[in-house]
This record gives C-alpha cells, structure tokens and sequence, in this order.
C-alpha cells in the first residue's frame, strides 16, 4: 500500500492490557464528567444573576438612575432663556406647525430687512421689535445634554395667509381710506389674534404707522403660536415696505397686539409658556405725538371688555384725559356692488363712520349705517381686579422650567430626550 491510500485514522496505542485500557477510558470518563460540572455551574450562577437583576427590576429601582446626578428644576424667563439657548430651545426636533396657505418665501433674503421694514418713523420710540429678531437670532450658550444642530427660525419660517387675515387686511383697508386726509386726533389699538392684527394693520399701513407691541418668541412648543403672527408678517412684508416709504409724516398709530398673548395657564411638563403682558403708552406719550383718542380694535363686541393686561393701562389713560372708543370688524362688510369692504357693508354707508365717531367731518351725502348701530362704539374701561393688575404676572408666567445638575444646565424639563427622562424609564417597575 502506497502513501497515496493511507487509513483515514491512526492507532492511538498498541498495549492491549485490560488493566491499562480500562484506566486510560476511566481517566476520559472523569474529564468529561469535570467538563460537564464546569457547564452546569456556570449556567446555574447566569441563572441567579439574572434573577437578582430580575428583583431590582420588580422593585421599580432604576439601575441608570443611580449613576445620574441629582437633578432639579429652576425657572428662567422664557424669553431670556431662548436669547440664551435658542428660539426651540428643548424641541430642536420639533418642526413648526402652519394654518391656511403656507408657503416658501418667494424672497428669503427679504427676512433680513424685516426689522427696517416695520420700523415706525413716528412712534418708533414705542416699538417692540422682538418678534423681528428672532428669525436671525443665534444661541450664545448651549444645553449641556442638547446634541441637535441648531437650526435658525428663518430656515423654518414660511409665508402664511388665511381667510381670517384677507378679512382683516380688507378692514384695514376700508379703514386707511376713511383716515386718509383727515386729522381726527386718534389711534388706533388693534386686539386681534396675530395674525389678523398683522393683516389689519398692513392693509392700513399707506395710512396709518404699524407700531407693534408683540414681546414673544415663537416655539414647536410654545402656548402661544407666535410664528404664525411672524409667517403673517412675512407675507404682508411687501405691505409694510411700501407703506413706511409712502404714508405721509407724522401719521396716526395702529398699535398692533396678539390676543393670543395670554393663553390659558399651561404645564410646564408639556408646553413651553411662551406667553407675555402688553402695555399701552402713557398719556403723556400719546399726547406727545397729537393723540387724545384711541380706538380699541377688536373681532366682535363680545371681545370687550379689553384683556385683564389692559385693564390698568385703559383706565388711566381715560383718567388722564384719552377718549378710548371701541370698534367692532363686525361693523365693516362687503358691497354687492363692487364686491370691497365698506362700514355698514354699502359704499353709501362708509363715510357715516364720522358720525358715530364725531372726530373728523363725515360726507354730507353719507347714508347713517343703521345696521351696525348694535355694536357699542362709547367704551368706558373700569377698574376691576385680575390676577394681572399693576404689572404682577401671576407666578411661574412666561418662565421655563430648565433641569439643573450642579452649576450645569441640562436641558428642559419637557425635553424626554434629556437623561432625567430617561433614566426614569430605563426599568419600569410595578
């Protein structure tokens, strides 16, 4: 037999003594049996570990939780806190949400001049430019958990318009032309949600100087939606634009708020209370610049009396001497005739605007607008008390709860991506 057909095995031994093959298979015998315990012990102590981790488990005891330091929470202003750690601050992940018609600015490059273009030349001494400074603004610190790139607000805004906006653009319209050429002394404060307080004062713009008194930021979060009076702005920009470069000098104020401003009370767990008070000038400021009138813009009378905010403001103002009317959009509808917007809904009725508000000379051949004669126009703000009075916002308003370790500031407390959050939830337990 040649190499090449060798056995496929070997002789491992060639004493054939029962006394030693019986020693060498006892011997392997007493290796397999080592081998086999060695398995069996090993299984048996994963066995109770798993059973020790099972208890800790059972008792609802978070193992991560024991490493995490301890935590607590602070209030921060909300506004100083997005100045600080940015407008989503907490909710980098979060996108805005829009109504009605959203679109992509057609000119983005056109949010840099948003400032410029809602400045007042008269009244800019009044103007809150707050709102304006939050699509550039950039964070100068940053969340010792957050690990989402920034985004700017302007990489979200859009350009928005509802039917609610149109409606109030075409009042404000309706309105520039009854104050057009005439000097009646008066301003104009106008209460409506963001939106359409925006729309309204842009449509009255070629007339009437935009002064806004809108002091918030918006948020993916936020109690109130402040993006939408921005994404309104946006769209209205062109408006604003021309009427800064037109409108005669000195012009008549439209104080331009949100009514959304003070939204129902909100948990700090799950919302970002993005909420603000607005004041009105003194009477002496107003008096400074020819006003010894306001009229107080709102949707419909049920609106009135104004916002618990307002109160103080509205009384010393009528103390001090300012008439304050009130004005309903309800008063104000479309002509059949040529389908714009007139008071008493006829353009035989606009001009009898004068006469219920005997500030200026109304047309000799205006037609009394019957119609509207429901809607109160004297208006007689009274005192009363509201958890707002002398400027004391009730506690916890428009602050964010920031989760603190140390001298580090983790994250928001709403934010269930920070390790507080998690870490309470590694090991649910019963």
């Amino acid at each position: 037999m040649n190499d090449d057909h060798k056995p496929a095995f070997e002789r491992d031994v060639a004493i054939a003594e029962p006394g030693l093959v019986g020693a060498r298979w006892w011997n392997r015998a007493l290796q397999d049996e080592a081998a086999a315990m060695s398995r069996r012990s090993a299984m048996r102590n994963l066995l109770v570990g798993a059973g020790v981790l099972g208890a800790v488990a059972a008792c609802g005891v978070g193992i991560v939780a024991s490493v995490q330091p301890d935590t607590e929470e602070r209030l921060q202003a909300s506004l100083a806190a997005q100045r600080l750690y940015g407008w989503n601050l907490g909710a980098r992940d979060r996108a805005l949400l829009y109504e009605g018609f959203a679109l992509q600015l057609q000119v983005p490059s056109m949010l840099s001049s948003l400032i410029v273009d809602t400045l007042p030349h008269t009244w800019g001494h009044l103007h809150d430019r707050t709102l304006f400074e939050a699509p550039a603004a950039m964070p100068t610190a940053n969340l010792a958990e957050e690990n989402v790139p920034f985004v700017p607000l302007s990489d979200q805004l859009r350009a928005m318009v509802t039917p609610a906006m149109r409606r109030a653009f075409d009042v404000g319209v309706a309105v520039a032309s009854l104050f057009r050429g005439r000097t009646p002394a008066a301003g104009l404060v106008v209460d409506l949600p963001g939106p359409e307080s925006v729309a309204f004062a842009a449509g009255a713009a070629s007339v009437l100087e935009p002064v806004f008194g809108i002091a918030n930021w918006p948020h993916p979060l936020g109690v109130v939606p402040a993006h939408l009076t921005l994404a309104a702005v946006a769209h209205h920009q062109p408006e604003f634009q021309r009427g800064r470069e037109e409108r005669p000098r000195p012009a008549l104020p439209c104080f331009v708020l949100d009514r959304n401003r003070l939204a129902d009370a909100v948990d700090h767990q799950t919302r970002f209370d993005n909420r603000y008070m607005a004041s009105l000038p003194s009477a002496a400021a107003l008096r400074g610049g020819g006003v010894y009138r306001l009229l107080y813009v709102v949707a419909t009378a049920s609106n009135l009396p104004e916002l618990d905010d307002l109160n103080d403001d509205m009384v010393d103002l009528t103390r001090a001497g300012i008439a304050v009317s009130s004005l309903a959009l309800d008063a104000f509808s479309l002509a059949l005739s040529d389908g714009r917007v007139y008071y008493g809904g006829d353009p035989s009725t606009h001009e009898s605007f004068w006469s219920h508000y005997p500030w200026a000379p109304a047309a000799p051949e205006a037609i009394d607008a019957w119609q509207v004669n429901a809607i109160p126009r004297s208006y007689h703000p009274a005192r009363r008390a509201t958890l707002f009075s002398r400027a004391a916002p009730p506690a916890g308003f428009a602050t964010v709860p920031l989760v603190v370790a140390g001298a580090s500031v983790l994250g928001v407390a709403f934010d269930r991506r920070g390790s507080w959050n998690r870490s309470s939830g590694s090991w649910g337990g019963g």
